[in-house]
């Protein structure tokens, strides 16, 4: 039977009281009574009380001390090896993803975490290798195809990067802030006299930066629009080939279609041939 302790324990780090938590699992570990499986589970749960007072050292040090009494646990090797990268051992933490998905072939955020941690170590093509098992067991996983397309984008793979490049649009902390106007999504197509609002999305440097396209837009003929937050109305206003911008309290001017802003350079195809700076 567990000791109650480990519950009790568990249920105070939930809580966020990682300091009682751990003088419980001091006292679990300390004892000469937990067997191979308490150990283990007081370990794993004393790594977390580290963990969450920000001290790595000891936190790995349990991680290694409870995968040592288990070294088929995936998920411990996936925690070890955010831990890992969070220290600044990149090749510790890609050898423990690795382990975490060799354990287990199905684990989709060891797979995804491995491709952050080749990405940042710029072994960009290892790294959409890994994103791509990510997304190929797990399709709907949105923050997986999110990666891939940094990956892709940044390997110069622009087609298949703008696509994978909407799946932004489904993870929450990137969803636009900007509410949509019920008009047809643009297709791309470039008709003359068309009116086109550009929706801009989550922060605002990616507005400053992305805005850049609306000027090729007007050239063709397109008359772009801009729905945006307040802080931006004045500067993007000033942006070539923006026509009109309002906010989110504004009646909005009449349009043919709309589109997320950052979702431009896909639709446009734009590759090495990016409007050049400055734009503003």
């Amino acid at each position: 039977m567990p000791d109650p302790r480990l519950a009790q324990a568990d249920a105070l780090l939930r809580a966020r009281q990682p300091l009682a938590a751990k003088a419980i699992l001091d006292g679990v570990l300390a004892g000469t009574g937990p067997g191979r499986g308490d150990r283990r589970i007081a370990l794993l749960l004393r790594s977390r009380a580290f963990e969450d007072q920000r001290q790595l050292p000891p936190a790995i040090a349990d991680l290694r001390a409870a995968l040592a009494l288990e070294p088929r646990d995936p998920k411990a090797y996936n925690t070890l090896g955010i831990l890992l990268a969070d220290s600044g051992d990149a090749d510790g933490a890609v050898g423990a993803f690795r382990q975490a998905t060799a354990l287990d072939p199905k684990y989709i955020r060891g797979w995804n975490n491995l491709g952050l941690a080749l990405q940042g170590e710029n072994r960009v093509g290892e790294a959409i290798a890994a994103f791509r098992e990510a997304v190929a067991r797990a399709p709907q996983f949105a923050q997986a195809q999110w990666n891939l397309a940094l990956a892709l984008l940044l390997d110069r793979q622009f087609d298949e990067g703008w696509r994978h490049y909407e799946a932004r649009l489904a993870v929450p902390q990137f969803l636009p802030t900007q509410r949509s106007h019920r008009l047809p999504r643009w297709d791309g197509v470039v008709r003359p006299g068309v009116r086109l609002v550009l929706v801009t999305e989550q922060g605002l440097g990616d507005a400053l930066q992305f805005i850049r396209f609306a000027a090729p837009l007007a050239d063709a003929g397109v008359t772009v629009l801009v729905s945006t937050q307040a802080p931006l109305r004045r500067l993007l206003a000033t942006a070539p080939g923006v026509t009109a911008v309002f906010g989110p309290d504004d009646p909005p001017p009449a349009a043919d279609a709309e589109l997320p802003l950052l979702s431009l350079p896909g639709v446009l195809k734009i590759g090495d041939d990016v409007p050049p700076a400055p734009y503003l």
